[in-house]
């Protein structure tokens, strides 16, 4: 995604920032507007203590924090920068929606514990998940050696299985509510755990997510041309044309070819099959 999704946040959302609560004076920010972690780095909200950077991007910071209202349960924090707290914004709104229509979290949705204000950044808390990359369990659960004896590949396709039935099941519930996730990419289906026989995961990061009315669909057709992360982007998106939740369908479709065979149908490896 580029920078102009800041200003088609700004035409196409009429909410408000939210109050600016809990600032930390001493909250770290660079001359470009983003997070720097300098310790020592405040408590978040009053409760959170940083732990390390998870990741960086130029829109958000995601930080990994402690809970220190209660023990031993850490949290994922996005720091936003400070130019881009609509985006914040409605990653938090759709996010809640999901969660909402989902208490029990069947659906395989990462869950929000909601948001609030450090200095100039807009901050959302998620639930931690790991770090590990998604063919990270993919390759040892083809590793393994069942019972059975059965062959890498053969595992590697179960293991595959696990994952699509998964997010097949977390699109199910965003074709419920009419939401677009708009960037479904590896980087976005995260691990509960490292764990190669469940292979358990959770569809997450909905910054680039709306809800698929025409109205919407037709302000991005109009206005942004780069929706999708390239090598997963649906036909529609990329000839811009007409599109909707389908596209989300496609970008996964993609990732299982992917992690299937071992490699980006983009790749030098797909090139000629």
């Amino acid at each position: 995604m580029t920078a102009g999704l800041q200003g088609l946040y700004a035409s196409i959302s009429d909410r408000r920032k939210p109050d600016k609560t809990a600032l930390v004076p001493t909250f770290m920010t660079d001359a470009d507007g983003s997070f720097v972690a300098r310790h020592p780095v405040p408590l978040f909200q009053g409760r959170y203590a940083f732990t390390r950077v998870l990741a960086k991007g130029g829109f958000a910071t995601l930080v990994e924090v402690e809970d220190t209202f209660q023990s031993g349960i850490r949290r994922a924090i996005k720091v936003m920068h400070a130019s881009y707290a609509e985006m914040g914004v409605q990653e938090y709104d759709i996010i809640s929606r999901l969660n909402a229509a989902d208490p029990a979290g069947s659906y395989a949705i990462g869950r929000c514990f909601g948001r609030f204000w450090a200095g100039q950044h807009l901050c959302v808390a998620f639930e931690l998940l790991s770090s590990a990359p998604l063919h990270h369990c993919i390759d040892r659960a083809s590793q393994t050696i069942s019972a059975r004896r059965e062959s890498p590949v053969a595992l590697r396709l179960k293991a595959v299985a696990k994952v699509a039935v998964q997010v097949l099941h977390a699109l199910e519930l965003l074709e419920i509510l009419n939401i677009l996730h708009a960037d479904i990419k590896p980087d976005n289906i995260l691990l509960c755990d490292d764990s190669a026989q469940r292979c358990a995961v959770k569809l997450m990061d909905f910054g680039n997510s709306f809800e698929a009315t025409p109205e919407m669909v037709g302000m991005y057709v109009e206005q942004m041309h780069d929706l999708q992360s390239l090598q997963y982007r649906a036909p529609e998106v990329l000839f811009n044309t007409q599109f909707g939740l389908p596209a989300d369908v496609w970008s996964l479709g993609c990732i299982l070819a992917e992690v299937s065979c071992e490699g980006s149908p983009s790749s030098e490896r797909w090139q000629g099959s």
